[in-house]
């Protein structure tokens, strides 16, 4: 689903217990790029953080929210919010050392993360990471999950 007709029906649903941020300024972007180069997003991402950057869902349980796709300024490496750390992975085991995780989880068991080179989204278990719950190549299909997974369910 596009992130307007998410965030339409996120809101229309019950909009008190989910939080969406604003949307990336061109300056916030600069400087991630800048920080990160040879990083790149796919740019239905970025699109999303531009609209919103970045979602709180539950907020009624947590104020930080049970779940939530994190702001840009917030995307680390899925090792290092997996596992605070490597983990003792070498380079090639999964998720690699530049996958970001993009979203959080209240009990940190649970995570999206990409694989920037493929454009490729998966969910991950900090127990067990693998590729065996792939989410799409897309954002829009990652939105799909969040909508019958995390929202309207």
């Amino acid at each position: 689903m596009k992130p307007s007709e998410f965030r339409s029906r996120v809101l229309a649903l019950d909009g008190e217990r989910h939080h969406f941020s604003a949307g990336l300024t061109v300056v916030e972007l600069v400087e991630w790029r800048a920080r990160h180069r040879g990083l790149a997003l796919p740019d239905d991402l970025i699109g999303f953080y531009r609209m919103s950057n970045g979602v709180r869902f539950g907020v009624d349980m947590d104020p930080r929210g049970s779940m939530s796709l994190s702001s840009l300024q917030d995307l680390e490496p899925a090792r290092q919010r997996m596992w605070s750390g490597d983990g003792g992975l070498s380079p090639d085991d999964i998720p690699l050392p530049h996958w970001l995780a993009i979203s959080d989880h209240v009990d940190g068991a649970c995570f999206i993360v990409l694989d920037p080179d493929a454009a490729a989204y998966y969910l991950m278990d900090a127990c067990g990471a693998d590729l065996s719950c792939p989410l799409g190549n897309s954002f829009d299909e990652v939105l799909d999950y969040i909508w019958q997974d995390w929202v309207s369910s």
